[in-house]
């Protein structure tokens, strides 16, 4: 305990233990160099460039700094090396600097030592050979395709200038203009694919920059979208021959006057279709040139179609928001009057996407769908484990027995609600999933009428096995198709005795149960199961222990906000590859993997007619698009009906 005490008239600040060094080091001004030009960047400081003297607003920017980021600093530093491509020689003068500062301070006590024998045991279910490490949903791969060096702007330190304390990239007017082209997308597209699409569109620039070796101060969209006006009006001819006007305003000529107009107009379609000539040369250079990037990677075929799709979809966005005052909506269609847009069309249609290639990278991220049905049982199973056996924190032989932490215990439980839902009911997209919100998606109550056309709320249950969970979608990928839907949770009994409804109201809710049989004790009488209790001695169920600042169903732990699509795919992915590995093969299963695996499941049941045009409408989208696209075929599942029938015919013959 000693060492992890902190004493009380301790430096606040990196600076003031400089200060105090003064006196006690002796190399101290290698010391601060080593501070100053190798972690002081990485913290967000101002960076002194080589044979640049070190300036007065890094050794400033020190006193904003907590004492307690030191233990950051080495691993700061070997970033830093790793970013300037410093020499060996660099990196091992200032690690020994940096190391011998790190140690004064910590023989002083200033600093809390993190001390592993005192952390909380971690709970893991899998046993593993002795020797072999557990794997982790980042070791897994699907593809082996290597990324080459990183081109788009913004990615080197090079690109970025210090004003007035804020890193901000050195043109201004570029970085507005990408941030006009955000805000328009946002009206109409999702922040995630605008933000794909502002990363495209910093790749070609990246480009233009680095390689067409456009300077920095000239690079803007104009550049790679040249803007010409399409819409005239009397205002822009004022004072010319042709709108010449008499006293009381009325032309002179009007059909000179139209005749003016209809030309310029003419030619300003004619000036933009050659304008539109250099949008599409510097895509096409800019797929050229990716190409012979991925061959030096091993990957001579260059850019996939569906990245190539991507790219020309950011282009066009960034068009949109180029003519957005030049197109007439009342006249024409989605920018049709514009002929960069319609080139980039075009262009985007040429790249087919190659549908079998996408269902075989799917399968490397699916499993069968009794596998899945597995996996959810052993996470169902891990939520009741209340206690642990790890080994004495103490140094002492033997383990002993401790109870989970509160926050351990919720995750669980959101992880078997959350995999109960994708596999006990047909499985939704993964924003269903996200945006479940008790009332309003997720709902408990009855229809009045057999038409079910009225539905009755009966809010929080007090019984949960005499409760009836809807799903109730309005707002979906596909609503304009197939309107409303609702579909009934099932509330399924486990082989223990507990049942689905039990882990969604102790999840939400909690509720009490003076007979206790849920879940298994492993010692003592406690019923956690039944939820948390809040500050008010109020019974909670274990969402509140991951404290949530929203009204969303499911919550990031740390985060506390809801799920966003990566961090949904990340949970799934680590749940399966944490219990598919006891099978020999870890699978980072994906949330979009599970409507294919129970499509192919379907299908290898036999499910047709009525049953499969009742799964197309239940997973929202056509039979065809449901054969086409989800239900996944290998060569032995294709011929077999023929060999069954071949052999058959032989045998008639013989």
């Amino acid at each position: 305990m000693e060492a992890n005490r902190i004493v009380s008239n301790a430096p606040q600040s990196v600076f003031e233990a400089l200060e105090i060094a003064q006196g006690e080091l002796q190399q101290i001004s290698l010391i601060q160099t080593s501070l100053l030009r190798y972690v002081v960047p990485e913290w967000g400081g101002p960076e002194a460039k080589t044979g640049e003297q070190v300036s007065y607003a890094a050794i400033a920017f020190l006193k904003t700094v907590p004492l307690e980021k030191l233990l950051e600093a080495p691993r700061r530093q070997e970033h830093y090396f790793e970013r300037i491509q410093a020499s060996k020689a660099c990196r091992r003068r200032n690690r020994f600097y940096l190391k011998q500062f790190l140690e004064w301070v910590q023989q002083k006590r200033w600093l809390r030592v993190h001390n592993p024998d005192h952390c909380e045991p971690q709970f893991n279910r899998f046993n593993r050979p002795k020797g072999q490490r557990r794997i982790y949903a980042n070791d897994l791969r699907t593809t082996s395709l290597k990324h080459p060096k990183a081109y788009a702007l913004g990615t080197q330190e090079e690109d970025y200038v210090w004003l007035e304390g804020q890193k901000v990239l050195a043109n201004p007017c570029l970085e507005r203009e990408l941030q006009e082209v955000k805000e328009f997308g946002s009206k109409f597209r999702k922040p995630k694919q605008v933000k794909q699409q502002i990363t495209h569109l910093k790749t070609i620039l990246g480009y233009l920059h680095r390689v067409e070796h456009v300077a920095l101060e000239r690079l803007c969209l104009n550049l790679l979208i040249p803007c010409v006006q399409l819409r005239f009006s009397k205002e822009d001819f004022a004072g010319t021959e042709a709108f010449a006007v008499n006293a009381r305003g009325l032309l002179l000529d009007p059909i000179k006057a139209e005749q003016t107009l209809a030309m310029t107009e003419s030619m300003a379609q004619r000036q933009a279709k050659k304008k539109a000539d250099v949008t599409i040369k510097i895509v096409e250079a800019f797929f050229d040139w990716r190409q012979s990037e991925l061959a030096q990677c091993g990957q001579p075929d260059g850019l996939s179609p569906a990245s190539k799709r991507e790219v020309l979809g950011a282009v066009i966005l960034a068009s949109k928001a180029q003519f957005r005052e030049e197109t007439d909506p009342e006249e024409t269609d989605n920018f049709e009057d514009v002929s960069v847009i319609r080139r980039l069309r075009l262009r985007i249609n040429q790249e087919v996407l190659d549908t079998q290639k996408t269902q075989k990278q799917i399968r490397k991220r699916s499993v069968p769908w009794e596998q899945a049905m597995k996996v959810f049982e052993q996470q169902r199973l891990q939520t009741l484990e209340y206690h642990i056996a790890s080994r004495d924190r103490h140094g002492k032989a033997g383990k002993v027995v401790r109870q989970r932490a509160v926050t351990s215990i919720a995750i669980d439980f959101q992880k078997t609600v959350v995999c109960g839902l994708m596999t006990l009911i047909p499985t939704d997209r993964q924003q269903t999933y996200r945006d479940l919100e008790t009332g309003k998606t997720l709902r408990n109550g009855s229809f009045l009428d057999e038409d079910c056309e009225e539905f009755v709320d009966q809010g929080i249950p007090t019984d949960p096995n005499q409760a009836q969970f809807w799903i109730n979608l309005e707002n979906f990928k596909t609503a304009e198709t197939y309107g409303e839907f609702w579909y009934p949770v099932p509330n399924v009994q486990f082989v223990d005795g507990t049942t689905f409804y039990q882990y969604i109201v102790g999840f939400l809710w909690g509720f009490e149960d003076e007979k206790g049989v849920f879940p298994t004790y492993h010692q003592g009488e406690h019923k956690h199961w039944q939820g948390v209790m809040d500050q008010a001695g109020k019974r909670c169920g274990w969402r509140a222990a991951l404290k949530p600042q929203h009204d969303k169903m499911f919550s990031m732990p740390v985060a506390k906000t809801p799920f966003d699509d990566v961090a949904f795919c990340s949970m799934i992915r680590a749940l399966f590859v944490r219990f598919t590995q006891e099978s020999g093969k870890a699978v980072p299963v994906t949330p979009h993997s599970f409507r294919h695996m129970l499509s192919t499941y379907l299908d290898k049941l036999g499910v047709a007619g009525k049953e499969e045009q009742s799964f197309a409408y239940v997973l929202h989208h056509s039979p065809e698009v449901h054969q086409g696209k989800y239900v996944y075929k290998d060569n032995m599942s294709r011929i077999a009906p023929a060999v069954t029938r071949m052999n058959e015919i032989i045998r008639s013959l013989i």
